[in-house]
C-alpha cells in the first residue's frame, strides 16, 4: 500500500469515531445517562472511562486527517507522478 492508504485509514477511521461521537452526544442518550448517575449504576464509571478513550481517539484521528490532508497533493505525486512530478515534490 503506498500513502495514499494512510490517508483513506484515518478518513475511515475519522468518520466511524464521528458516528459514534455523534450518537453518544444526542439528547436522548444524555438523559438517559444522566439517570445511570443519579441512580449510582455501578457501570457508570466504566462507560465514563470508555467514553474518554473514545473522545481522546476521536480527537486523534480528526488530528491525523487534518496533518495528512496537507500532505495528500505530495502523496498524490509520489504515488501517480512520472519521476520528475516525484523530484519536484521533494525537497
Amino acid at each position: 500500500p503506498g500513502p495514499m492508504a494512510e490517508i483513506e485509514f484515518w478518513r475511515s477511521r475519522s468518520a466511524a469515531l464521528s458516528a459514534l461521537y455523534e450518537q453518544i452526544n444526542m439528547p436522548k442518550v444524555q438523559g438517559m445517562l444522566t439517570v445511570l448517575r443519579r441512580q449510582e449504576v455501578s457501570l457508570y464509571p466504566t462507560y465514563m472511562y470508555n467514553y474518554s478513550e473514545l473522545s481522546k481517539l476521536y480527537a486523534e484521528a480528526k488530528d491525523n486527517v487534518k496533518f495528512l490532508n496537507t500532505l495528500e497533493r505530495h502523496f498524490k505525486n509520489i504515488q501517480h507522478g512520472d519521476f520528475l512530478a516525484i523530484l519536484d515534490t521533494l525537497p
